[in-house]
């Protein structure tokens, strides 16, 4: 299997999971901006489980970077850097977005919130991905989980060297998660959806022939198990569509190529500027047909203009990090 065909399978389930969520926050964002009974709502119910495939995808494409670059412990710190680079420039740009926009709804006449100000501390917690730990509220609340993101970082790059090697470290690990899943309940800390990056690890052990079968599908359904007991079964079934890799790794749909392309770009502008939509029209109109249509064309324009944050701000991002080297 060459890279190539791994990275089409992986960006088409990049495109799925963020539409499903900028689509569930368009038609349950707002709560009385479409009727409980209107299709698009009941269609886009569980479009939030975008969130626990992305968790399964960073736990498989994670370490499998980290193997094609001979990753080892003394290129920590390089590594963080270069996820930083990756994933903070274009988050820095979302919230200083975030905060002109703010500044400039208060400017319009249907503006019914607080006065605007800006909270420094808040935005220096931001920085650190500490903002909920420390009772603050995010600036965009879609950024929740670029914290548990970057904790996964912290995480697999300090114990990756022991989960590629024989033994018990994988089952361990596991274990360990899983337990601490279940006691650990909160948002603000990766323990609760270590289950989710754990089977993301499993899919990567087992893709790369690091587990034999039987390895693999006793450590899945064990992780399935728990899922299944802490979450439901929605979260299950989610869990299951990151398996395309296995059995359909060559995906080659254009679209949902081009969509797992910008697919950060679209989780970061989606709730900043495409929720502002919702909110406006919602003052604006009052027929639920044409409310139905507001949100198809919101998602165009989240996708235009993510497209082009892609081109101008997150690809220029990728490329600046791919020129830190890892030490030989």
């Amino acid at each position: 299997m060459t890279p190539e065909k791994r990275v089409s399978a992986i960006d088409c389930l990049r495109g799925l999971a963020a539409l499903s969520v900028c689509f569930f926050h368009f038609v349950h964002g707002n709560g009385h901006y479409l009727p409980p009974a209107n299709y698009l709502k009941k269609i886009g119910s569980c479009g939030f489980l975008g969130v626990e495939i992305f968790f399964i995808i960073s736990g498989f494409i994670l370490p499998l970077s980290l193997e094609s670059s001979n990753y080892s412990l003394k290129n920590y710190f390089p590594f963080i850097l270069k996820r930083l680079i990756r994933i903070d420039i274009p988050y820095l740009v979302v919230i200083l977005l975030g905060i002109v926009l703010a500044y400039l709804s208060t400017l319009s006449p249907f503006y019914k919130g607080l006065p605007f100000y800006i909270d420094y501390i808040n935005i220096a917690l931001h920085i650190g991905y500490l903002t909920s730990i420390f009772g603050k509220a995010w600036i965009n609340p879609a950024f929740w989980t670029l914290a548990l993101e970057f904790q996964f970082y912290l995480l697999i790059a300090l114990i990756y060297p022991l989960l590629i090697r024989k033994g018990a470290y994988l089952h361990v690990f596991i274990a360990l998660s899983l337990i601490s899943s279940y006691f650990i309940q909160t948002n603000d800390f990766i323990f609760s959806y270590l289950p989710f990056f754990c089977l993301g690890i499993v899919f990567f052990k087992y893709y790369r022939s690091f587990i034999d079968f039987k390895t693999f599908l006793t450590l899945a359904i064990s992780i399935y198990v728990f899922v299944l007991l802490k979450f439901d079964y929605r979260y299950v079934i989610a869990s299951l569509l990151p398996l395309v890799i296995f059995y359909k790794y060559d995906i080659a749909n254009k679209l949902l190529l081009f969509l797992g392309k910008i697919s950060y770009s679209i989780y970061l502008l989606h709730i900043p500027i495409g929720m502002r939509i919702i909110n406006i029209t919602d003052s604006l109109v009052q027929d639920p047909s044409i409310k139905s249509l507001v949100v198809f064309m919101d998602i165009l324009l989240v996708v235009g203009v993510s497209y082009l944050f892609n081109t101008f701000v997150e690809t220029p991002a990728v490329a600046l990090s791919k020129k830190i080297v890892y030490k030989s």
